[in-house]
C-alpha cells in the first residue's frame, strides 16, 4: 500500500514560503520525508536543497540512482555527439555534446535494489532516497570516507541532476519537484519517465497511442500507470494511450520486436489502434539495432510480417531512453545558457553511497579502491570502459 499523503495536509506549513508556485504544489501528493523537511527545515537535508539558489553554471551534472544505470546514463552522456555545439542543432559536430562539463554519477549501492523496494510496498523509503541522493548531488562538499565526521572533500554540487531510475520517475520525482519549488532551487531535474513521455508528445501529439517496450518488473511497479496518468491529466489529452508490454527476452532482436507486435496484437489493447511510437526504457537494448530490424519489418512484404505492419503507423518511430535523457539535458542546459563553455572533453567524478561507521544511515563518498567492489569494477569494465579509463584507472 502506497503511503503518500495529500499536500493539502501541509498548506499551514507551506504558506511560510514566500514566492512558491502554490497553485502548481496544492494539489499534488507528497511523501512523508519530504513533508517532514517541509515541516521541519532545519533538517540538514532540507538546508542543502534551500541553499541552491544561485546561478552555478560551473556545476556537474549528476546521474544518481543504481549503479548500472546511473554508470551507463554517465557513460552515455560523456560520449555523446547528437548535436551541433555552435547552433544547437540536431547534427552532430564531431565534438562531444557535453565538452566542459564534468559528469558526476552518484551509484547508490548502499540501498540495494530499488526494484525490491518497489516489491516489498516500500515506495514511501525509495521515495526518501531518491530526496536524500539529490541533495547529496547538490551538496557541495562530500566526506572522503565512510568514518568521517565532517565532509572534507569539496565538490561542485549539481545544476543538472538525472534520475537514472525508471522508479524514481514515480517514487521520489514529485517529492524532489516539489521541494524545489518550495526552495526556488536553481538545479534542474531529469526523470526519465516524463522525458520520454513528453519526447513522445513532441513527436505524435494529441491523442497519441504508443508502445512501452520494458522489463517485466517495471511493468508490474506502476511506474507507468502513476506516470502516464498524471501527464495526461496534466495535458487533459484523455484521449492518449500507451500499452506497456514485456516482450521474449530469449531471442534475438528482432525476435524481441516482433514478439512485441505478436503480444501487442493479441492483446486488444487501445482498440489495436496503430502504434506511433516505442518507448524502450530497457538500457541495455542496442537501440540502433532495434531501429534496424523495425525498418526491415516495416520495408518487406512477407506473410509472416503482414498482420502486424497493420497495428505499425507510417511514421513509427523508436523513443531510446539514453538518448532522451541526452536529448534532454542538453536542451534544458542550452535553454539556461548554463553551459561551461570551457574547451575540453567531459569529465567524470564518480561518488557511491557508503554505510556510515558513526550511526545506521548512509553517507555520500568518493569512489576509492575500498568502495570499487569487485562486481562493481568487472560491470564499469564490461559496460563502461570510458568511465573506468577515465577515473578509476
Amino acid at each position: 500500500m502506497r503511503l503518500f499523503k495529500y499536500f493539502s495536509a501541509a498548506v499551514a506549513v507551506v504558506s511560510m514560503f514566500s514566492g512558491c508556485k502554490s497553485q502548481e504544489t496544492s494539489n499534488a501528493k507528497i511523501g512523508e520525508f519530504a513533508l517532514s523537511l517541509i515541516s521541519d527545515t532545519t533538517q540538514a537535508t532540507y538546508q542543502i536543497i534551500s541553499a541552491n539558489r544561485a546561478r552555478n553554471i560551473h556545476g556537474e551534472i549528476a546521474v544518481i540512482g543504481e549503479p548500472e544505470e546511473a554508470l551507463l546514463i554517465s557513460e552515455y552522456l560523456i560520449q555523446s555527439d547528437r548535436y551541433d555545439n555552435i547552433s544547437g542543432t540536431a547534427k552532430p559536430d564531431g565534438l562531444p555534446d557535453f565538452a566542459g562539463e564534468t559528469v558526476s554519477p552518484i551509484l547508490d549501492s548502499y540501498n540495494g535494489s530499488y526494484s525490491a523496494l518497489v516489491e516489498g510496498g516500500r515506495e514511501e523509503l525509495l521515495s526518501e532516497i531518491n530526496v536524500r541522493n539529490f541533495a547529496a548531488a547538490l551538496d557541495t562538499a562530500c566526506y572522503l570516507n565512510a568514518f568521517d565526521t565532517e565532509k572534507i572533500v569539496h565538490k561542485s554540487g549539481a545544476k543538472l541532476v538525472v534520475l537514472s531510475s525508471l522508479y524514481a520517475s514515480a517514487y521520489g520525482y514529485g517529492d524532489i519537484d516539489t521541494l524545489r519549488t518550495l526552495t526556488n532551487s536553481y538545479s534542474k531535474v531529469i526523470s526519465p519517465v516524463h522525458a520520454m513521455l513528453e519526447e513522445a508528445w513532441a513527436q505524435c501529439g494529441e491523442g497519441m497511442n504508443i508502445g512501452i517496450w520494458t522489463t517485466s518488473d517495471v511493468l508490474g511497479s506502476g511506474v507507468y500507470a502513476t506516470v502516464f496518468d498524471k501527464e495526461r491529466e496534466i495535458r487533459k489529452d484523455y484521449a492518449a494511450k500507451y500499452t506497456a508490454i514485456t516482450p521474449d527476452t530469449s531471442s534475438t532482436v528482432t525476435g524481441r520486436f516482433l514478439d512485441f507486435m505478436k503480444k501487442y496484437s493479441d492483446s486488444g489493447e487501445n482498440g489495436n489502434k496503430k502504434l506511433q511510437a516505442l518507448l524502450v526504457d530497457d538500457i541495455n537494448i542496442p537501440v540502433e539495432e532495434l531501429r534496424e530490424a523495425v525498418k526491415s519489418v516495416m520495408a518487406v512484404d512477407q506473410d509472416r510480417y503482414i498482420t502486424y505492419l497493420n497495428y505499425l503507423a507510417p511514421d513509427f518511430k523508436v523513443i531510446d531512453l539514453k538518448e532522451t535523457v541526452s536529448s534532454a539535458c542538453y536542451k534544458l542546459l542550452r535553454k539556461d545558457n548554463a553551459f561551461t563553455h570551457r574547451i575540453s572533453y567531459p569529465r567524470v567524478n564518480v561518488y557511491v553511497t557508503a554505510a556510515s561507521e558513526r550511526d545506521s544511515s548512509y553517507v555520500t563518498v568518493e569512489l576509492k579502491d575500498k568502495y570499487l567492489t569487485e562486481d562493481l569494477r568487472n560491470m564499469m569494465i564490461a559496460s563502461t570502459p570510458k568511465i573506468f579509463e577515465e577515473y578509476v584507472r
